[in-house]
C-alpha cells in the first residue's frame, strides 16, 4: 500500500492565471445522502478506481470538466482528480488524504460505500459525493471510521467538504504519525511530476477554526500541511472561488441601497441567480439568502457589516452601515 501526500516538492512554473479562493468554516448538521447512486456497488474495496459524472460543467483554473475520478494511481480513496483525462493538468479535491478502506475488507462483506447524488438547489445543480462509514488501512484494530461528503456547485463554482460522525482512537496509525489529515483544494496539478501549476489551498492548525495556507505555483514545501487533530462532526469547509471574470464584472450592474440602512437593504443587480451573505467585521455569518433583492436586516444590531454577493464564479463585496 503506497502512502502519498499531495503536498510534496514542486518545480517552478506558472502556466495559468492564478485562481483565488477564500475559505469559510461553519457548523452544519450532517445528513447522509438520501438514496444516492453507489459507485462501489456493494463490493469490498481498497484503493478504488471510480468514475463520477457531475451532470454539469464545472470550471477551475484552465479546466472545464463534467467528470471526476477517484484514481487508484493517484488517490488513497478520497482525493478526487480529472485523471485519466489529463495527467499533466488536473485539479485535486482532497477532503482528506487518509488511506480509506472498506470496513468489511477482512470479512469480505462490504460495510462502507462511496456514492454520489445530483440535486437541484436554489443556485443550480449540486453534485454531492459521499464516503460512508469508511475505515482506514493503517488502523490495525479496525475500530475507527469516518463519514465525509464533497459538494460541487454548478453556478457558484465553489467546493464544500462536509464531515459527519467520526471516531479516530488510533490516531498515530490513522494519521501515519502526523497530527492530522491534509485538507486541500489544488486548482491545477501536474500529477506525473507532483507539481502545482496554480495556487493550492491547505488547512492547518485547529480543525474547528483552521488557518488557510496558500501555496503558489512553483513554491517548494519540505513537509506536508495537515490539521492538528480530528475534524469535528458537523464541520463544513467552504472553498469559494473568488477569481474575477473581468468581463462579467464590467457588465454587472450591482449596488446596495440605502446605505446607511435601518430595515430593508435593496440589491440592485441584473443577476437572476445569486447568493447573498452578510458578515460582521469579525467574519461571523449573520444572514444567508438566495435570489432575494430585498433583505430585512432590522433584527441585526447596529454596526458595520459586509454584504457579499456570489454568482457564476464571481464575488462582490460592499460595506454597509446598520443604524
Amino acid at each position: 500500500m503506497k502512502k502519498i501526500y499531495i503536498c510534496v516538492f514542486f518545480f517552478s512554473v506558472n502556466l495559468f492565471a492564478q485562481t483565488e479562493f477564500e475559505v469559510i468554516t461553519r457548523s452544519e448538521v450532517y445528513e447522509d445522502l438520501d438514496n444516492p447512486i453507489s459507485l462501489t456497488n456493494g463490493l469490498v474495496w481498497d484503493d478504488p478506481d471510480l468514475v463520477i459524472p457531475l451532470g454539469f460543467d464545472f470550471e477551475l483554473s484552465s479546466n472545464i470538466f463534467n467528470t471526476l475520478y477517484i484514481n487508484e494511481e493517484f488517490s488513497l480513496g478520497a482525493e478526487v482528480t480529472l485523471s485519466p483525462s489529463d495527467f499533466n493538468n488536473s485539479p485535486i479535491f482532497a477532503p482528506t488524504t487518509l488511506d480509506y478502506i472498506d470496513r468489511g475488507l477482512e470479512s469480505n462483506v462490504s460495510e462502507s460505500d462511496i456514492s454520489y447524488k445530483l440535486v437541484e438547489g436554489d443556485e443550480g445543480k449540486i453534485l454531492k459525493i459521499q464516503w460512508k462509514n469508511v475505515g482506514f488501512f493503517n488502523d490495525e484494530a479496525r475500530e475507527d471510521f469516518m463519514n465525509v461528503q464533497m459538494w460541487l456547485y454548478e453556478n457558484l463554482n465553489k467546493i464544500e467538504y462536509h464531515y459527519g460522525s467520526v471516531q479516530i482512537s488510533n490516531a498515530d496509525e490513522v494519521y501515519d504519525f502526523l497530527s492530522g489529515t491534509s485538507v486541500a483544494v489544488a486548482s491545477s496539478n501536474d500529477l506525473l511530476n507532483d507539481g502545482f501549476l496554480d495556487n493550492a489551498y491547505f488547512l492547518t492548525e485547529r480543525p474547528d477554526d483552521p488557518t488557510v495556507e496558500t501555496i503558489l505555483a512553483g513554491q517548494f514545501l519540505d513537509e506536508p500541511y495537515v490539521l492538528n487533530g480530528t475534524i469535528p462532526e458537523n464541520t463544513v469547509y467552504e472553498f469559494r472561488n473568488t477569481t474575477l471574470n473581468i468581463s462579467s464584472f464590467i457588465d454587472l450592474d450591482f449596488d446596495l441601497y440605502p446605505n446607511p440602512v435601518s430595515e430593508i437593504i435593496n440589491i440592485k443587480t441584473n443577476l437572476s441567480k445569486f447568493e447573498t451573505e452578510i458578515y460582521t467585521l469579525l467574519g461571523q455569518v449573520v444572514l444567508l439568502n438566495s435570489n432575494e433583492k430585498e433583505i430585512n436586516i432590522s433584527h441585526l444590531p447596529n454596526g458595520i457589516y459586509l454584504v457579499r454577493i456570489n454568482s457564476n464564479n464571481n464575488t462582490f463585496t460592499k460595506k454597509i452601515i446598520k443604524r
